[in-house]
């Protein structure tokens, strides 16, 4: 069992209560939220093991309670899990006014809100979004932030408003790119495997004949490699592929292209002011050998990441653990603001983001919640964009927007996930408009209809849409049919048809192993013409021969036209630039990165030198003459300088 399971099921021993509520003494009100927070986490984690047993009806809460020290009244904060025939169907982390010490017993009492999705796939990225956006569905603000990008080593944040269900070093309610985890739970008979994944959402897995198998509408796969005692989970959507080692680290990430970030961590001999404990990511590195580095501080909250070329990105909380500020490069502060009151729903929610304020200065957007800590409001800067949500009687959502405009939203729970089964669209003045969406038994789109319009689609079981009929049933209907390379999840032939069945458009792609396109051909099957593009990538023959430094970097292009020559050709830095191993910030050029480029005329363009971060500082024309650029220390150009071919 993971070391992660250990830490939650020891906070689970001490925490979880299904019988009342039990009480701490805490020196800070931001110390007892925060333990509050841990200890949701860990009776969320608990809900596995009653969720492998069918068949049984009962109804229980489980509540944990923490209060301020002293002898007057205090803040008292309680989760409270709710399950129906052993499926967990809601969950709460409530904020309940004051309750005063009498005798050492503690009263108290919180909203009761019940629903029947998936917790686990309420986080995240919601598919039903508003505005800034909030998942309308569940209530849940959603909020995504990137801090570093170059290529595919990237630093995003991720903040949900509703408790987290693994712990991150980003604080109480935010996790950034590397913040996936792997936990293994079984109760003697059932086996388990949770993927808690960066943006929040948990993926859960069953252990069936061998096979880890998740609900039918996740498309991820989840495999155990008995060789190298890795996990691997093959990420359906991008077509990544994560390692993992035996404790649940993600230990790698594997691109199509055949870029690699590998990850390392402390451990029990890490120095203490490097991390101060074990299994806190220390380094994600790309296979060019460019890093991110991170750094904590003695309570294991991430202080600063360091970027490839050395400038920092800092870190700043509040006294809740909430992320408060972050300082980018060139000192710019972009700062976030928790449980301001207006939109707190007059209770306190210490770890409600209220609002952002950019760089500038400038309030970008704020955000408000009822009295459960459900969104109900987004808007950016004074009132523009401006969204509010109310909850009908009858189950139903309705948003009002700025512009007068109001939608309502019906639902359907499928395998857990609040999906829209229906949509009403009125403002003044215009005609009001309603859609009806259907669903497969997987989850995947079915039939939707929009003012009359349907579309109609087939999906495979492994969530590849195989057909979609647009305007059926009409004159100008068109249908679309794909086939798959199911283990790849790529196209291999696309064909279109006119209402009456004619074919009208057709393409046909063909792979390397890794997935990339080799070539991608168009059929006009009205003209009878033919066009097909074709791409080389370096292989590992030509590794070995010294002719490309890399597996799956581009190495030609050739276009469609047969009458001419139109190839373009690419060629790459076989080794670091000399001075990487002295000053790896301002490395003027990584292994495999772009050199030359060929066109068909045999024209040449350079790229002399790079920055730390891989952004170009020099380059040379086919002319020969040479452009410079600088960068703000947060990335972006600010200046482009021509300085002619001397």
């Amino acid at each position: 069992m993971f070391r992660l399971m250990c830490v939650l099921a020891l906070f689970a021993c001490l925490w979880a209560n299904p019988f009342g509520a039990r009480a701490k003494n805490y020196p800070t009100q931001g110390e007892a939220y925060s333990r509050c927070w841990a200890a949701y986490s860990a009776a969320m984690g608990r809900a596995a093991a009653y969720n492998s047993k069918p068949g049984i009806t009962y109804e229980w809460q489980s509540r944990s309670a923490c209060k301020l020290g002293g002898n007057s009244t205090y803040p008292l904060y309680a989760c409270t899990l709710y399950y129906t025939n052993a499926a967990l169907v809601s969950c709460e982390l409530a904020v309940g006014g004051t309750a005063s010490e009498n005798g050492g017993s503690y009263d108290y009492s919180f909203p009761s809100t019940r629903s029947t999705f998936d917790y686990a796939k309420s986080l995240g990225k919601p598919d039903c979004c508003v505005g800034n956006p909030m998942n309308v569905a569940t209530g849940n603000k959603y909020q995504e932030e990137l801090d570093y990008a170059n290529n595919e080593l990237e630093l995003r944040r991720y903040y949900n408003s509703f408790p987290p269900l693994s712990p991150s070093a980003l604080g109480t309610h935010w996790r950034h790119t590397f913040d996936r985890r792997l936990e293994l739970m079984n109760d003697g008979t059932n086996f388990f495997a949770y993927a808690h994944r960066q943006d929040g959402h948990r993926i859960e897995f069953r252990k069936v004949a061998g096979i880890w198998k998740p609900d039918p509408d996740v498309i991820d796969r989840l495999v155990y490699d008995e060789g190298s005692g890795y996990w691997e989970l093959h990420e359906g959507e991008t077509r990544q592929l994560e390692r993992y080692d035996a404790n649940g680290l993600l230990v790698a990430i594997e691109f199509p292209d055949g870029e690699a970030i590998d990850l390392t961590y402390s451990d029990d001999e890490t120095p203490a002011h490097i991390a101060p404990g074990p299994d806190l990511l220390l380094i994600a590195s790309d296979r060019s050998g460019r890093i991110l580095t991170f750094h904590y501080t003695a309570t294991g909250a991430l202080r600063d990441v360091e970027q490839p070329d050395g400038k920092l990105v800092t870190y700043e909380y509040d006294t809740f653990g909430n992320l408060a500020e972050v300082r980018h490069p060139g000192t710019a502060i972009r700062r976030y603001h928790y449980n301001e009151s207006g939109l707190n729903g007059g209770v306190a929610q210490p770890g409600l983001l209220t609002g952002i304020t950019d760089e500038s200065g400038i309030r970008l957007s704020s955000y408000g919640y009822n009295s459960k800590g459900q969104a109900v409001l987004t808007q950016r800067g004074n009132g523009i964009e401006k969204y509010q949500v109310k909850q009908a009687a009858d189950g139903q959502v309705v948003i009002a927007s700025s512009l007068g405009a109001t939608d309502t939203y019906q639902f359907s729970v499928i395998h857990g996930a609040a999906r829209v089964s229906a949509r009403t669209q009125t403002c003044v003045g215009c005609q009001a408009q309603s859609s009806l969406r259907t669903y497969d038994a997987a989850g995947y789109p079915d039939v939707f209809t929009d003012s009359g319009v349907v579309v109609d689609h087939d999906y495979s079981s492994t969530g590849l849409e195989t057909q979609r009929v647009e305007s059926k049933g009409t004159a100008s209907q068109r249908t679309i049919q794909t086939e798959w390379n199911e283990s790849l999840r790529v196209p291999v032939e696309r064909r279109t048809y006119r209402a009456d069945g004619v074919l009208i458009a057709k393409s046909a792609w063909t792979y390397n192993p890794r997935g990339q396109p080799l070539t991608n051909t168009q059929v006009d099957p009205v003209a009878m013409q033919t066009r097909t593009t074709t791409t080389t990538y370096c292989e590992q023959a030509n590794v070995d021969a010294g002719t490309c430094p890399l597996v799956g970097l581009v190495t030609s292009v050739d276009s469609p036209r047969t009458d001419v020559n139109d190839v373009t050709t690419y060629q790459y830095y076989a080794t670091d630039h000399p001075g990487c191993a002295i000053a790896p910030t301002a490395c003027a050029w990584r292994k495999g990165d772009l050199w030359k480029v060929v066109n068909a005329l045999g024209q040449v363009t350079e790229t002399l030198r790079y920055d730390g971060s891989g952004r170009v500082l020099s380059a040379k024309d086919a002319d020969g003459v040479i452009t410079d650029f600088e960068y703000h220390p947060r990335g972006w150009l600010i200046a482009r300088k021509t300085r002619g071919s001397n």
